[in-house]
C-alpha cells in the first residue's frame, strides 16, 4: 500500500469510512465530501487528486449543498467512473453496501430559490 500523504485540513472529507485503524484516515474506502460555494472546484481538483493517490479508496461522494446533487466516483479498473445521482435516485456506496434516497442525504437542507 502506498504510504498516506500528508493530509492538510482543508483535505479532510465530512466523512470517512475505512478499515480498522488506531488513527483516523489510515486507509479510507469511501471519503464523503460536502460541496460549499468556493469549494467546489478544490473538491474536485487538487482535493481528489489527494485522495485517489489512496490504494485502499473505492469512492469519492461530492454532495451538493446548494442543491439536491450528488456525485460518486467509483474506482474501476480502467480508471475512475463519475455517476450522477438522479433527484428521485438512490445514492449507492458498493465498498460499503450502502444504500438511501437523496431525502435522506438532504434531510433538513433549506435550498434557495434559483436565480431567474
Amino acid at each position: 500500500m502506498v504510504p498516506r500523504p500528508a493530509v492538510k485540513p482543508d483535505t479532510m472529507p465530512r466523512a470517512e469510512v475505512g478499515c480498522a485503524a488506531t488513527k483516523p484516515g489510515i486507509c479510507p474506502v469511501s471519503a464523503l465530501c460536502h460541496g460549499r460555494e468556493g469549494t467546489e472546484g478544490y473538491d474536485r481538483g487538487a482535493k481528489f487528486a489527494h485522495y485517489r493517490r489512496l490504494d485502499t479508496l473505492q469512492e469519492y461522494v461530492l454532495v451538493d449543498s446548494r442543491q439536491r446533487s450528488v456525485e460518486v466516483f467509483s474506482r474501476r479498473d480502467e480508471g475512475w467512473l463519475l455517476r450522477a445521482v438522479p433527484e428521485d435516485g438512490v445514492l449507492g456506496i458498493e465498498s460499503l453496501d450502502f444504500r438511501c434516497g437523496l431525502d435522506a442525504v438532504h434531510e433538513d437542507v433549506s435550498f434557495e430559490p434559483a436565480a431567474d
